[in-house]
């Protein structure tokens, strides 16, 4: 990864503050926020959000897309069985099985990432790292989000 630039405690100062900065300055990054119990990481270039991962299961994109009724549980057990083989990732899974089109999946990953981000509007606690540099680009659906 690249050079860390900020550390502090959410308490400290607020997500909203933090995720201006960023926008400000236009910093390429990844934006990490550890809480009980889940880390949540923002990934960003030119001050918007390309990308967000979640270790809490119901933000993973099966689950959301489950939970949001837009797959079958039929559905989502058959992309899981085909994700355990290695077949690639569940979007592209659940894109090669047709039961979401490209656009949908585009879409769709934007919805989760934007609800994965807002939900840390509402965190009072939580240790925040910001680190500069690139990550992996080629392994994520790159959106742009603005600030």
């Amino acid at each position: 990864m690249g050079k860390l630039l900020y550390q502090d405690e959410l308490r400290n100062l607020p997500m909203p503050e933090i995720l201006s900065s960023i926008e400000k300055w236009k910093v390429p990054g990844v934006l990490t926020v550890e809480g009980d119990p889940f880390t949540k990481k923002i990934y960003l270039d030119e001050g918007k959000i390309v990308f967000a991962t979640s270790t809490d299961p119901d933000e993973r994109l099966g689950e959301f897309l489950l939970n949001k009724g837009r797959v079958t549980q039929a559905q989502y057990d058959e992309s899981v069985v085909r994700l355990k083989r290695g077949e690639g990732r569940q979007g592209k899974i659940l894109v090669d099985m047709k039961v979401l089109t490209p656009k949908t999946l585009f879409e769709t990953v934007t919805e989760q990432i934007t609800a994965t981000v807002l939900t840390l509007f509402n965190w009072e606690e939580g240790k925040v790292s910001f680190e500069i540099g690139d990550y992996k680009k080629d392994e994520m659906i790159k959106i742009a989000i603005p600030l």
